[in-house]
């Protein structure tokens, strides 16, 4: 199951695309399509932003990091390539 705040298109290894503060997923879309002809692109909201509700209460790297965990556990992905912006 692709959590509703999530992307994901393409095959090959999975590549997770975690945008910056104040922005959303919708900052990956023209990097998107390109890439996803060698990569199995996922891009997704951070709570508190875009479609993705405020669920963490606690914005740490450390929190953060763990939504990431569990969203990739969601969509079936046991390892990722990350490809992070601003935070």
């Amino acid at each position: 199951m692709t959590p509703s705040s999530c992307e994901v298109a393409g095959s090959g290894e999975p590549l997770l695309l975690l945008h910056g503060a104040l922005v959303s997923r919708a900052m990956w879309q023209p990097q998107i399509a390109p890439f996803s002809r060698e990569y199995q692109m996922i891009a997704c909201d951070l709570p508190a932003h875009g479609e993705t509700p405020d669920v963490a209460g606690e914005y740490s790297i450390a929190k953060l990091s763990e939504y990431g965990i569990h969203l990739l556990d969601a969509i079936g992905v046991d390892r990722a390539h990350v490809c992070g912006h601003s935070m």
